[in-house]
């Protein structure tokens, strides 16, 4: 056996056919064709590319059927899988890319380093939030395929390319929809569905053309979806939903040809979702979905413009509007009610941050003065004056969480502040005014936009406790990134 002939047409027509094979979700096809270039190797060089070729085809089902992205064992280990065969092929690169096999090569390494990355990012989605999505998108953004030799395996490259891209765009378009920005949640989200039809289609194109021109050896007859592309599609699904309950009030009063193409029915169906539930209990006033907007120095207009964004700030009650309402208009004789609440949560949890900061500063410091004061015996009067005033200090805190910790206040409610409002809390806010006999339910979805539902009973409802807690969950797709870590 020659050591180092390069690979002849054979056998590089092996490696395309397999790859390409490997874009067409067809394993067991690519396992046939990477046995074939293991059988007609003539040289050292093609019997290295067949053993190679063999590691990335076992690898590949795992990738696409997305058993890697449940906890534990299988992630890891596939990540060190394609992290051995990335530094395996550098070993070998003397060998494997010597004359006219560098291209060749360069398709392995590119390969292992693609699936690898994606391999993360998918692993990354599994425990995304709203507060991750501009980490995971800088991720994203910067991986790379070359698509120069797409010609010689186009499922794979195009497959690689949507792949990407489709995951970019609807990154693009959480981050757009929380910021309440119509138009790029549309754009983004439209060109995310476009990617995925185009390499659908593309795969059933190239499947029916190899079927017309060579007959496959395990009689393959028809595209069978893959796990990562039926994730995607339910990403994509998760996203309009959202564009629908969030941009509703815009939907209704406009039709466009962009808006009938991305085609706005949805599973799960959150819209549905609110009208069913509203519609069985009689004691629901209203829910709503209120942007707040102080933090910015603009304000969002639910009502008009593809932006959403007015230059203008809103004073008053109108700086926190409702960006959908059902099932009448918004109740704003409540608003005063509804905004003291949320201003008030908003103070107790930068009380609480700063509290935690204030606890850690205090913390260092005094494992700072001690480590100082071991050695300079003189100073123990100053230490003892500084405990004694973080004493003072926890003290005074206690006093003001008992206090905040009190059922009713002077103006005639019962709260429970033990429980947060912000996007990562689970379970819902609840307050009841007795001087009214209204309850009011809160959760918020993002950073700025809040569930309220207005609901005629003191006692706290679990049927409404475990409504909101589920439809949060669609929302901020706590759902969907959950199902990559369970069984397909």
């Amino acid at each position: 056996m020659t050591h180092h002939n390069p690979l002849n047409e054979i056998c590089i027509e092996h490696i395309y056919s397999t790859f390409e094979l490997l874009g067409q979700f067809n394993n067991l096809e690519a396992n046939s064709r990477a046995l074939m270039l293991k059988n007609d190797a003539f040289s050292q060089t093609s019997s290295i590319y067949s053993a190679y070729l063999l590691r990335i085809v076992n690898m590949d089902s795992l990738y696409t059927s997305l058993q890697f992205s449940k906890p534990g064992f299988f992630r890891k280990n596939l990540l060190d899988q394609y992290l051995r065969l990335y530094n395996d092929l550098k070993k070998d690169e003397q060998i494997l890319s010597m004359g006219k096999n560098g291209h060749i090569y360069k398709i392995f390494l590119e390969y292992a380093k693609i699936r690898f990355e994606l391999i993360n990012i998918y692993g990354e989605l599994s425990k995304a939030n709203c507060n991750t999505y501009s980490a995971i998108l800088d991720h994203v953004k910067v991986l790379e395929w070359d698509n120069s030799q797409s010609m010689n395996f186009p499922s794979l490259s195009i497959g690689i390319i949507k792949e990407i891209s489709i995951i970019k765009n609807l990154l693009l378009a959480q981050l757009s929809l929380i910021s309440y920005n119509f138009k790029n949640s549309v754009l983004y989200t439209y060109l995310a569905k476009n990617d995925l039809n185009q390499w659908i289609n593309n795969l059933q194109t190239q499947i029916k053309h190899q079927q017309e021109t060579q007959t496959l050896e395990t009689g393959k007859a028809e595209l069978e979806i893959p796990n990562n592309q039926k994730w995607l599609k339910k990403f994509l699904s998760y996203t309009l939903a959202k564009i629908n309950v969030y941009f509703n009030i815009i939907l209704s009063k406009k039709s466009s040809e962009i808006l009938h193409q991305i085609n706005l029915k949805t599973d799960p169906d959150p819209l549905n979702m609110i009208k069913n539930f509203v519609s069985k209990n009689n004691n629901i006033l209203n829910i709503s979905f209120i942007y707040s907007s102080l933090s910015k120095n603009t304000s969002i207009r639910p009502d008009g413009g593809y932006s959403c964004i007015s230059t203008v700030p809103l004073t008053g009650i109108h700086s926190y509007p409702a960006i959908f309402s059902f099932p009448n208009e918004p109740p704003l004789n409540h608003w005063p009610n509804i905004i003291s609440i949320i201003q008030s949560k908003q103070k107790h949890h930068q009380y609480l941050q700063t509290d935690s900061f204030n606890k850690d500063s205090s913390s260092k410091y005094s494992r700072k003065t001690l480590e100082y004061y071991s050695a300079s015996i003189s100073s123990l009067s100053n230490a003892a004056s500084y405990l004694m005033g973080t004493r003072r200090y926890n003290e005074k805190r206690k006093r003001m969480v008992k206090s905040l910790s009190n059922s009713k206040d002077n103006s005639g409610t019962d709260k429970d502040i033990s429980q947060s409002l912000d996007e990562t809390s689970t379970v819902p806010f609840f307050f009841y005014d007795w001087k009214i006999s209204i309850s009011y339910y809160m959760i918020k979805v993002d950073p700025d936009v809040i569930i309220v539902l207005i609901y005629e009973c003191q006692n706290k409802d679990p049927t409404i406790i475990d409504f909101l807690t589920k439809l949060v969950a669609c929302l901020r797709n706590v759902t969907l990134f959950e199902q990559l870590k369970v069984d397909w």
